[in-house]
């Protein structure tokens, strides 16, 4: 599938950003893929152009056959000035599936007089049919995305969720308290105030959870102090000694831990967890977890407003119709 700046064949259009917009909705036939399914894309972007790929409903993976394996892939090219984006909804891998997708994205780097292309990829899936009372138990899921610029590899990220792995612990252990999970790639120019607004987020927080570091620190020593001073008294000693591991220290790492868990997503209604790390010049790469697909989904619109600009006023409103 090739899309250019003047396509308007096969694809809906939207007007944003003065540039014309075209959506591909991948479709696929039995509502879901089935054990043993083989599908590739390629997917060319040519320069200045805009290109949505979306799905119309979540990737359902159904139960593996004999063992055999559900493959998906997709190969793409973004040119200069292009901006290719990758708006599915989540893989939902079902009880006993086994699932592999691979993507590969090639990037134009920034040449004189024309500028680099841009990539964003949401990747994500869930735990599965919650209806049916399934939660994580997909024999085996894989996926790999590989970004290039220039043909150098900038991004390889892989997430390999095995039932068979040997480090004790079951997928369902490993993964919960969440049940989404999705990685987010914003690379480009054209994509550079989003990513550069959820670095500035993110740094704004760390330097606000510093401060709060060094406020428990000071308690802590402050704490100390005082016991220091009290252990003169042989009574207050053997009182503190038969505490044993629930003193002031132990109560502290638990309230960490307890926010930690109770951190919320912007957005979204309930809790979750989100991680940014810069990507080359402009971009950035984004973990988020969530307790529910509206948590990561509702974070994920908060966050992606910006695209409006690029991609039309009625992004979310054609992709979540729903709402």
């Amino acid at each position: 599938m090739s899309v250019g700046s003047t396509e308007r064949s096969r694809a809906a259009q939207e007007k944003g950003g003065g540039r014309t917009c075209a959506w591909v909705f991948m479709l696929g036939h039995g509502g879901g893929i089935v054990s043993g399914d083989r599908m590739r894309m390629r997917v060319d972007a040519r320069e200045e152009s805009t290109a949505i790929i979306t799905t119309q409903a979540s990737s359902k993976i159904f139960q593996s056959i004999h063992g055999k394996v559900s493959r998906q892939g997709m190969v793409a090219k973004v040119e200069h000035g292009a901006l290719l984006a990758i708006i599915v909804d989540p893989v939902v891998p079902y009880a006993r599936s086994r699932y592999i997708q691979r993507q590969k994205f090639f990037i134009a780097g920034k040449r004189e007089g024309k500028k680099a292309g841009s990539l964003l990829l949401i990747d994500w899936f869930t735990s599965g049919r919650h209806a049916c009372g399934e939660v994580w138990e997909a024999d085996y899921l894989e996926t790999h995305n590989d970004v290039f610029v220039d043909g150098q590899l900038l991004v390889h990220d892989a997430i390999v969720l095995d039932k068979e792995d040997k480090s004790g612990l079951t997928v369902m252990e490993r993964m919960l308290p969440f049940n989404c999970y999705a990685n987010v790639i914003l690379l480009g120019p054209r994509l550079a105030s989003i990513s550069s607004r959820i670095l500035s987020v993110r740094d704004a927080e760390e330097e606000g959870k510093g401060l709060e570091e060094e406020e428990r620190a000071e308690e802590r020593a402050e704490e100390e102090e005082q016991e220091e001073e009290e252990e003169g008294n042989e009574a207050a000693g053997r009182l503190r000694a038969g505490a044993g591991g629930l003193g002031t220290h132990g109560e502290g790492l638990h309230i960490r831990a307890a926010a930690e868990d109770k951190d919320e997503l912007p957005g979204a209604a309930g809790g979750g967890a989100r991680r940014a790390s810069k990507l080359g010049e402009d971009g950035v790469f984004l973990r988020v977890a969530g307790r529910g697909y509206m948590d990561v989904e509702g974070f994920l619109r908060h966050e992606l407003d910006g695209l409006v600009e690029e991609c039309g006023e009625e992004l979310w409103k054609r992709k979540y119709s729903y709402h």
